[in-house]
This record gives structure tokens, C-alpha cells and sequence, in this order.
């Protein structure tokens, strides 16, 4: 695998994610342990969930700023989509010609 490849196929978010198997795997690490790039793009990935996990174990609770922060990051864009994707769903039941009330 050269340095192209990794980055076309999304290597080192698949390889944090575990989702390199096999051959992929293998290739990758080779690739990895010679390319400063894709090794620095892992160890800074790792460096900030472990970031991440001790500044949220630093003020656990509602009160938390920054864990209220990441919660509605998170809660955000899966609401829209998922508001959106009802209301889709509601519109394409409905049949048009219905007038009734």
C-alpha cells in the first residue's frame, strides 16, 4: 500500500476503527511504520481520545461544560436527519389525492 492508497481508502480512520482485516491490515502497517504522515495522523488520533476521556473524567456530571458541549454536537445533526427522515416518511404516506381531514 503506498501513501495514496491509504488515503483514498480512508486507511488510518479505518485502522482506528478496527476495520482493517487480513491482508488490508498487514499492508497498512507496513505502510504506517515507514509513512510520518499516516503514523502521526494514528498516534494524534489516539493522543486526543485519551484528550478527550480525561478532560471529560475531570468534571463528570450535567455540569460539565465541555461534556455538555460534546453531547449536543453529537445530538444535533443526528436529530435533523433523523426529524427529517420522519417527516419524509409521513409525506410519502400520504396519498394526495385524499381530502379528507
Amino acid at each position: 500500500m503506498d501513501h495514496v492508497d491509504a488515503v483514498q481508502s480512508q486507511a488510518v480512520q479505518r485502522y482506528l476503527l478496527s476495520e482493517l482485516t487480513g491482508d488490508e491490515l498487514a499492508l497498512f502497517e507496513d505502510h504506517m511504520f515507514g509513512c510520518g504522515e499516516c503514523a502521526a495522523g494514528v498516534r494524534d488520533s489516539y493522543v486526543f481520545a485519551a484528550n478527550l476521556k480525561a478532560a471529560l473524567r475531570e468534571g463528570d456530571g450535567p455540569g460539565n461544560p465541555l461534556l455538555n458541549a460534546i453531547q449536543e454536537w453529537i445530538r444535533t445533526p443526528l436529530l435533523v436527519p433523523a426529524a427529517a427522515g420522519g417527516m419524509a416518511r409521513a409525506d410519502l404516506s400520504a396519498d394526495p389525492g385524499d381530502t379528507r381531514d
